[in-house]
C-alpha cells in the first residue's frame, strides 16, 4: 500500500511497509549497539506533533516538513555533545517527562477518537485504555479483542460498523472522502 501526500506542494512519498521495514532494522540495530532509551526513534510523536503544527502554519514559519525534523535531531544531538552542561537543568527533567508524557497522552487520544466510526468503537477504545493504564499493554490487548467479540460477534468482528456519529454533520460530497 503506497501513499502520496501533497502537503503545501511538496510530495510526500508514504510506504507503511517500507516504514515498518526501515524502523525495525533500525530498533534491532540501536538495541544492540545504541540502546539510547531517551531518543525512541527519530522521531517523538509530541515533537511530530510540533513540527506538522508549526509546518501548517505556511513557509514563512517553516520551509520543509523535513527540514523541521532534521533542525530538532541537531539540536538533540548538541544537547547530547553538551551533556555536563545540560545535566545542570536535571532537576526539571520529571516535569519535561511529565509534559512530554502528556502530549503524547493526548495525541494518542486525539487519534485513537479520530479512527472510531461509532460510539460502539468509543466505549471499546475507553475501556481498553483504562485497563492498559491499568493493567498494562498485553491485558489491555486481551480485553479489547475480547470486547470487540462480545460487542461486534463474530460477523462484525473485523468490519466493526459506522453509525455516523463522527459523519452525521457532513455533506454528502464530503462524506465520500471519508470513506
Amino acid at each position: 500500500m503506497k501513499h502520496v501526500m501533497y502537503v503545501q506542494m511538496k510530495k510526500i512519498d508514504y510506504n507503511p511497509n517500507r516504514a515498518h521495514l526501515i524502523f525495525g532494522g533500525r530498533n534491532a540495530v540501536m538495541s544492540i549497539l545504541g540502546s539510547d532509551v531517551t531518543m525512541c526513534g527519530p522521531m517523538w510523536s509530541a515533537m511530530q506533533v510540533v513540527i506538522a503544527e508549526r509546518f501548517k502554519e505556511g513557509k514563512q514559519a517553516m520551509n520543509s516538513i523535513f527540514g523541521g525534523s532534521g533542525s530538532f535531531r541537531w539540536g538533540t544531538n548538541t544537547g547530547l555533545i553538551l551533556l555536563p552542561i545540560v545535566s545542570l537543568v536535571q532537576p526539571i527533567l520529571g516535569i519535561a517527562l511529565a509534559l512530554t508524557l502528556l502530549i503524547q497522552g493526548y495525541v494518542s487520544v486525539k487519534i485513537g477518537i479520530l479512527e472510531s466510526r461509532s460510539q460502539r468503537d468509543l466505549g471499546i477504545a475507553g475501556i481498553t485504555g483504562a485497563v492498559l493504564a491499568t493493567k498494562g499493554a498485553a491485558m489491555a490487548f486481551a480485553v479489547g479483542i475480547l470486547l470487540c467479540f462480545l460487542i461486534y460477534g463474530k460477523k462484525q468482528f473485523f468490519s466493526g460498523e459506522n453509525d455516523e456519529t463522527f459523519t452525521k454533520d457532513l455533506e454528502p460530497k464530503d462524506l465520500k472522502q471519508v470513506s
